[in-house]
């Protein structure tokens, strides 16, 4: 089953962009996509009128709100090296804390 992500910055330019190229990414194998397990899309709330941040949420099964890890655009692209490790750092952070909280789950 392929999991949604929903990526959010102000903008929907720089860091939530970043965050999907990311996603994208750990589809491939051997630089191409046989198998698609995450589906990402970078959308900005500044951007974004409520309807359709509310649609996209409920369209995701996993929304990352970027600006929590990374308040401000200092890095004016999303290909610059120091935001593509920092969402890399996201990543592992989320994956870490939703294992963690299936193991609890495991234990009940």
């Amino acid at each position: 089953m392929t999991r949604k992500y929903l990526c959010i910055c102000d903008y929907g330019q720089v860091r939530s962009v970043s965050m999907a190229w990311y996603i994208h990414g750990l589809n491939r194998e051997d630089g191409r996509i046989n198998n698609l397990q995450y589906e990402a899309i970078a959308i900005g709330s500044v951007t974004s009128s409520k309807k359709t941040m509310k649609m996209l949420k409920q369209w995701a099964d996993v929304v990352i709100d970027v600006r929590e890890w990374i308040p401000l655009d200092k890095y004016g692209s999303p290909s610059h090296y120091e935001l593509m490790n920092k969402v890399k750092e996201i990543w592992e952070e989320i994956n870490d804390t939703s294992l963690e909280a299936n193991e609890g789950d495991k234990d009940e």
